[in-house]
């Protein structure tokens, strides 16, 4: 009769597996330690797979509102801001503020209530927008073509006439300073006669289209010929 031993150790030595994956195979499904994390994971149902991995829908446009759209759009300035606009850059007359603000009014009963409150308040001045004006001009500028120039931005006769009075006082000054900065550096005395004669026309053309009247010019031309003008 054999040895219980012996049959124990043959049964136990014929059920050994005879490789890893063998005895994987023949592991009991409640050993955790044995099994792979997706076999010990719960199955996934499809709503909690769509839940895991959500789909990327497309973002929606985002919706403008109104506030939004308002605080973009440009504001259209009020006919009292364009004008102190422009009365900031520089003195207007009445004539010319009131050609530069008619596109901009609704009718011209508002257009004559602004530039009479303007007025009033000693913001809008044709005197001293004539004033200005001259001043600027009388640097580079006759009498006569300063004169063109205020009547054409709507001034008043008289008053423009006024208002260069003081200016002719220092024309001829004037004359000479605004010759000398263009035709100063030229030298003559080397031209022969009908080349001095050309350039003389030149410089007359150029003094008469400043505004300075035709007596000073040839004044101013024969003082240089003789000398006396450096």
């Amino acid at each position: 009769m054999p040895k219980p031993t012996t049959r124990r150790a043959a049964q136990g030595q014929a059920a050994q597996p005879k490789s890893v994956a063998d005895w994987l195979r023949q592991a009991k499904p409640d050993a955790p330690s044995l099994q792979s994390p997706e076999a010990t994971a719960p199955p996934r149902t499809a709503r909690g797979a769509a839940r895991a991995t959500p789909a990327m829908a497309p973002a929606a446009p985002a919706e403008s509102s109104p506030a939004g759209g308002r605080a973009s759009r440009r504001t259209t300035p009020s006919l009292g801001a364009r004008a102190l606009r422009a009365l900031a850059r520089r003195e207007y007359g009445t004539q010319e503020l009131r050609r530069k603000l008619a596109p901009h009014a609704e009718h011209a009963a508002e257009l004559d209530a602004l530039l009479q409150s303007l007025q009033a308040k000693g913001l809008l001045s044709d005197a001293r927008a004539a004033a200005s004006i001259a001043r600027q001009k009388a640097a580079r500028y006759g009498s006569a073509r300063i004169q063109r120039d205020l009547l054409a931005k709507g001034l008043d006769r008289e008053l423009v006439q006024s208002t260069l009075a003081d200016l002719q006082q220092d024309e001829w000054q004037r004359a000479q300073a605004i010759w000398q900065a263009r035709f100063g550096a030229q030298d003559m005395r080397a031209l022969d006669a009908p080349q001095r004669q050309k350039l003389r026309a030149k410089q007359a053309r150029f003094m008469l289209a400043r505004g300075f009247p035709m007596d000073m010019v040839r004044k101013l031309l024969d003082r240089h010929d003789s000398g006396q003008l450096q």
